[in-house]
């Protein structure tokens, strides 16, 4: 498996914003610490960059997918002192195509034929409509662990990820 050249490539350039609170509490006596915040993001992607398969097995380009964008809300609490650590976050992302957009997709077994103008007669795509989901970026994503100093020298810890299902690579559509 390998890259093949890439198509003539735009620039792409994403604008951000971003808002929140973050703060942290201390105990009196300083060894207790707990931490906390919460943060809005919205990032719009113009000529986002996304890797399709080629028509020949094992091979595969990016190309320009046209705009895209990440909205969403994350939020985290810590808390620490001289022998324990624990953490908890929950992340929701709403990651989406803006453009419908054309993707080759040899391996889709929902693919039809390409429509996009100069396209090859035997090409099979997939076409990603505004508000279809990007791939590989689930909704919701929660996070938690801990991490507890059994000796100066022994540490045992665990952690745990859960997230809501996401749409594959290679089916941009949401098939």
């Amino acid at each position: 498996s390998f890259l093949t050249d890439d198509p003539p490539l735009d620039q792409v350039v994403s604008r951000t914003t971003e808002a929140g609170i973050r703060g942290v509490m201390k105990s009196l006596d300083g060894k207790q610490r707990f931490t906390y915040g919460v943060n809005y993001f919205r990032t719009t992607t113009e000529d986002d960059l996304f890797f399709v398969s080629a028509t020949q097995a094992g091979r595969g380009f990016f190309f320009n997918a046209g705009d895209t964008k990440r909205e969403g809300v994350e939020a985290k609490l810590t808390y620490q002192n001289n022998y324990l650590s624990m953490y908890a976050a929950y992340s929701f992302v709403s990651a989406t195509f803006e453009d419908t957009i054309e993707f080759q997709s040899p391996a889709n077994p929902l693919q039809g034929a390409c429509v996009e103008p100069g396209a090859p007669a035997d090409d099979v795509c997939i076409t990603a409509t505004p508000g279809d989901r990007l791939p590989n970026t689930p909704e919701h994503r929660f996070k938690a662990g801990f991490e507890y100093l059994v000796t100066p020298k022994w540490m045992v810890g665990a952690d745990l990820v859960a997230n809501t299902d996401q749409v594959f690579l290679g089916d941009e559509a949401n098939l």
